[in-house]
């Protein structure tokens, strides 16, 4: 084991693991939705699917059509999710933003009406 430094306990080195952690749970919670988004509406189907077949007589007809259908919409949240994930990403290592100065000009542009 390795004798602790003055360093290991700096606000840089706390800020860190912070950061590194944040980006963990913030991971997790996508994985989590993820099964969410794509496994539900496929359970719904078949049991939509299976319960209009019972009730009105036709066996495998709404079943195939409710599983195409409620997929169909897993995917389009599916694809929907990974676009808003890829944007956040895109943003955030981008750095900051240039927001102007106090008349709300950007860099070059100096007049203030």
């Amino acid at each position: 084991m390795s004798p602790l430094k003055k360093n290991d306990f700096s606000d840089d080195n706390r800020g860190r693991e912070l950061s590194n952690r944040f980006g963990v749970m913030k991971g997790l919670a996508m994985i989590s939705q993820l099964g969410f988004v794509m496994v539900l509406p496929f359970i719904a189907g078949v049991f939509i699917g299976g319960k209009l077949d019972e009730w009105l007589g036709t066996k495998p007809l709404f079943l195939i059509v409710c599983i195409l259908l409620f997929g169909a919409s897993s995917f389009i949240n599916f694809y929907r999710m990974a676009m808003k994930s890829v944007d956040i990403e895109k943003t955030s290592s981008e750095g900051s933003i240039d927001i102007g100065d106090k008349c709300g000009n950007k860099k070059d542009d100096n007049r203030c009406s």
